[in-house]
């Protein structure tokens, strides 16, 4: 199983509320179900029900992003003898602050 963490690496203004997606392809010969995905950070964002071998499922989560943040999406799913099978990827936000200043003074005109 191999999650694949859309965002990778961003940037983004501070209070903003990004969307993070996560996209879990099934790279082995069995189904897996179910299938839940979770974020470190964000705790539980989803769960299919069944995702057969070479398929895709995405879902997302929305967050409100005050800092610089990494956080690790991690897809879980149950094979048909019970064992888990987990894959993980991480993403990374840079919250930038842009800012301008002007003065203003009049001249010596004398």
């Amino acid at each position: 199983m191999r999650p694949h963490y859309l965002l990778g690496y961003a940037r983004a203004l501070s209070e903003t509320i990004d969307d993070f997606e996560y996209v879990v392809t099934n790279t082995g010969d069995v189904p897996l179900t179910p299938v839940t995905v979770a974020d470190d950070k964000l705790g539980a964002v989803c769960t299919f029900a069944r995702l057969n071998s070479g398929a895709t499922a995405r879902c997302e989560a929305q967050a409100r992003i005050q800092d610089d943040v990494c956080n690790v999406g991690t897809a879980t799913g149950i094979d048909p003898l019970g064992a888990p099978v987990s894959a993980s990827a991480s993403a990374c936000v840079d919250v930038i602050h842009p800012a301008i200043a002007v003065t203003k003074s009049p001249d010596d005109l004398q």
